[in-house]
């Protein structure tokens, strides 16, 4: 990788950087211009230390179960490189709102979202296969197997995709809910 003021070489290929996209604890995503056939994609750039092997692992793990999903509900992944500073993943741009935003907007207006907007919603997110035998994903949505002894299941998923539900229905994190004791039931007057 070779970054130059905005635009970076990523296993010989040159992006012009035009965008950021959004950061977080992960990193930050950027969209970019790949030069050659003029397309857009989105760059995840991660800072790594060298101190840190099992970091340089997970983002091995995360590269391979990335290259592994094909599948129009999953974000394709097209490459990977890193330097000595970063690990950058090259992956399908989507001009879409994510679900984090999407969840967010609509419990900031205070709106519940429409019923028929839920089943195409958790409809998608049923149809991908899983395929990993590790940890990966937000400690809010990983089950209490995996975070306390790193067992790990096709229930585990399960988990996962109901504290997903949960929020979609509640506008809010299970995980968080659950602490305070304040498990929230579905509006039975919104949703059949």
């Amino acid at each position: 990788i070779k970054m130059e003021k905005m635009s970076l070489i990523m296993n010989g290929i040159k992006y012009e950087i035009k965008k950021e996209l959004g950061s977080g604890g992960f990193g930050k995503v950027f969209k970019v211009l790949r030069l050659f056939d003029n397309k857009y994609y989105a760059i995840k750039q991660i800072p790594i230390s060298r101190e840190n092997p099992e970091q340089i692992a997970n983002f091995q793990k995360e590269a391979y179960i990335l290259s592994k999903f094909n599948s129009k509900n999953i974000v394709k992944y097209y490459d990977s490189s890193k330097d000595k500073n970063n690990i950058y993943i090259l992956m399908e741009l989507c001009d879409g709102e994510n679900l984090r935003n999407f969840i967010d907007k609509h419990k900031n207006n205070n709106i519940l979202i429409e019923e028929n907007i839920l089943k195409n919603i958790i409809s998608q997110m049923c149809k991908s296969k899983t395929i990993t035998k590790n940890k990966a994903g937000t400690d809010f949505y990983i089950a209490p197997e995996i975070l306390q002894k790193g067992i790990y299941n096709e229930k585990s998923d399960l988990w996962s995709l109901g504290c997903i539900i949960y929020e979609l229905f509640t506008l809010n994190i299970y995980y968080k809910d659950a602490v305070r004791r304040k498990i929230k039931k579905i509006d039975s007057k919104f949703y059949n």
